[in-house]
């Protein structure tokens, strides 16, 4: 678990705080669809009557917590601290 961290210490990895925030939260975001996939995947595997193609599939028994798992806004955080993450920025086209 994490302390509290100076918002001056994320500018020492991104051009500026807000920045740094838009790469975690992006990071986080993609740590939780992962999870989300893995705990449907169980789902499934668990409950040979799960159709995951119907058209309304029951979702209500999908155990989609991460009990032991730490969040996945720490995860990236401490990611994004490490230097382990690596982004860049798209092209814009001006439009006439």
């Amino acid at each position: 678990m994490l302390n509290t961290l100076q918002l001056q210490k994320l500018e020492e990895y991104a051009e500026n705080v807000y920045e740094a925030i838009v790469i975690i939260s992006k990071r986080a975001r993609q740590i939780n669809a992962e999870a989300r996939k893995v705990a449907l995947a169980n789902a499934v595997e668990e409950d040979d009557n799960f159709d995951v193609f119907s058209d309304e599939p029951d979702f209500d028994n999908v155990d989609f917590s991460q009990k032991d798992e730490p969040k996945p806004t720490t995860v990236a955080l401490e990611e994004f601290l490490a230097g382990k993450l690596k982004y860049e920025y798209g092209t814009v086209e001006k439009l006439n």
